[in-house]
């Protein structure tokens, strides 16, 4: 489901100086504008199949040479220290960290504060991985000695009821693991977004792996990693938002002005009941919202949802049965649904915008019906959305319009003052007055888009329900909120290069249309 972002005052201004009709004059100036920027950008050139078999070969007939300048480098063959410059006899300490030999005595002034830092042993015969309480004497031993580990302790609790200053005072009895953030969090974060499906237990076994392929011991406790991945996954949210001031729900390029929006429900994330669980009765379980980290930031309220959808059962008769639409049954053409008994939640009813920027979302407890896409289509007209783009608005059109409108007169606007589209593809389902009345190429205000551009964001989202289908309700509702919001911040990263191409399409178009007009005129 797409529709227009919420209003914002910087846009306004942004589009005060924009005319409204661009003269052929001025087209013709920011076409020449945008193929001047498209020819000095650097295109990045592919090899020729004699440049890859050339590489492939070179790598065959040095391949042993590789290996043995590899490993006779492993062992000491540095002379001098990179730090204090005095020569290195018969053994040093490699750090892979700092990219320096160093002797024993500059390693341990350096590294017994940093006790991340990779260092290997090495001498004339042997390599070895060393611990970070291991150091090397002046005969080339192996010696333990107490390192620091740096934790940064305020010197105020945030809690205003507590008096007196914070210290650190170490366990001695228990050992603890220090996770960096930059090494751990960060990229769980990063994986379980550019990898929907991956597991994070996994992740967690493999760091496990690379602590021993660096010679250190010990499990990682999976529970408490996952807790503080998700402390820092909201900290990072609440950053992002607060400091560095970055709007991950509202789409930059649609602004105030009342472009396409188009919307859309499909069921696409599933999540099957636990098994050997009671499954909740549905007035119980939809009436019971969770307590979200992020509370209804994307995925509007259950309770809201369905009291919704209730008021409009009250008073609106409805029906189970599919409604046709010529010869074409579709699987949303229904006023109401039947509750699939497999199924907990069935599915996320999402809205999107025409450059796919996600707003919100509603879950859905039953199949499909056309109050979840009444309740979306409210919220786009409370958005200021023109447009609403459904793949079976002709019925759900004269739906709204004769059965709802009457009853609920404060939801006449959303046919009055919006128009209905169908997507570009799903029209050619439908009979022949349909993709007549209906058509987005024949709407004013619409130009060339298709209206299907929600199915990008549904061939995102339906990559994540492996994994969601073994979560807990409000674990699911945090981990699709991040991943809304982290698709979101990468289409208006990418915002720049999308318009660009689009200008430039019209462009083409309009050079086209003129070429084919100045023939006709010949």
């Amino acid at each position: 489901m797409k529709v227009s972002p919420s209003n914002s005052a910087a846009h306004d201004s942004l589009f005060d100086d924009v005319p409204t009709v661009i003269s052929p004059e001025a087209l013709d100036d920011l076409r020449r504008q945008v193929q001047n920027d498209l020819d000095s950008m650097q295109i990045r050139r592919h090899q020729t199949w004699q440049e890859r078999q050339a590489i492939a070969a070179w790598g065959r007939h040095d391949r042993r040479r590789i290996f043995t300048e590899y490993v006779s480098r492993q062992p000491l063959y540095h002379s001098k220290c990179d730090q204090c410059h005095e020569d290195l006899d018969h053994c040093s300490v490699r750090c892979m960290t700092c990219k320096k030999h160093l002797c024993y005595q500059c390693d341990t002034n350096t590294h017994s504060g940093m006790p991340f830092h990779r260092r290997l042993f090495c001498s004339c015969d042997r390599l070895e991985i060393l611990q970070p309480d291991h150091f090397i004497d002046a005969e080339g031993n192996i010696i333990t000695k107490d390192v620091c580990v740096p934790c940064v302790v305020p010197h105020k609790c945030c809690d205003i009821s507590c008096h007196g200053s914070m210290s650190l005072i170490p366990n001695i009895t228990e050992s603890i693991m220090v996770v960096t953030e930059q090494e751990a969090l960060l990229l769980c974060h990063h994986i379980s977004h550019k990898c929907p499906g991956s597991s994070k237990n996994m992740y967690a076994h493999t760091l496990e792996e690379v602590s021993k392929e660096y010679g250190r011991t010990g499990p990682i406790n999976i529970p408490l990693f996952t807790t503080a991945e998700r402390e820092w996954e909201t900290c990072r949210h609440y950053i992002d938002q607060e400091v560095f001031k970055r709007n991950k729900i509202d789409c930059p390029s649609c602004g105030t002005k009342p472009l396409v929006r188009s919307s859309d429900a499909i069921i696409k994330l599933s999540r099957l009941a636990s098994a050997g669980k009671a499954r909740k009765p549905e007035n119980e379980r939809v009436m019971d919202d969770v307590e979200s980290r992020f509370e209804n930031l994307v995925i509007k309220s259950d309770v809201e949802v369905e009291s919704f959808r209730q008021r409009i059962y009250n008073k609106v008769q409805t029906s189970k049965k599919k409604n046709m639409c010529g010869g074409s049954a579709f699987k949303a053409a229904r006023e109401d649904s039947n509750e699939n008994k497999k199924y907990d939640e069935t599915g996320l009813v999402v809205s999107s915008c025409k450059h796919c920027i996600v707003p919100y979302a509603i879950n859905m407890f039953k199949g499909e019906s056309w109050t979840h896409t009444a309740f979306m289509h409210y919220e786009a007209w409370k958005s200021q959305a023109t447009f609403f783009c459904y793949y079976v608005v002709c019925q759900y059109w004269k739906w709204m319009h004769q059965k709802v409108g009457p009853e609920f007169p404060e939801y006449m606007m959303l046919t009055k003052e919006m128009t209905g589209i169908l997507p570009i593809m799903h029209q050619m389902a439908h009979q022949l007055p349909c993709q007549v009345l209906w058509n987005p190429r024949w709407t004013k205000g619409l130009g060339l888009t298709g209206g299907e551009e929600h199915e990008q964001v549904f061939s995102k989202l339906y990559l994540y329900a492996y994994v969601l289908k073994h979560m807990s309700k409000i674990n699911r509702a945090d981990f699709l909120t991040l991943a809304i919001l982290y698709w979101n911040w990468n289409k208006i990263q990418n915002m720049p290069f999308l318009l660009r191409n689009k200008l430039q399409r019209v462009s083409n178009f309009y050079n086209a249309s003129k070429y084919l007009q100045h023939h006709l005129d010949l």
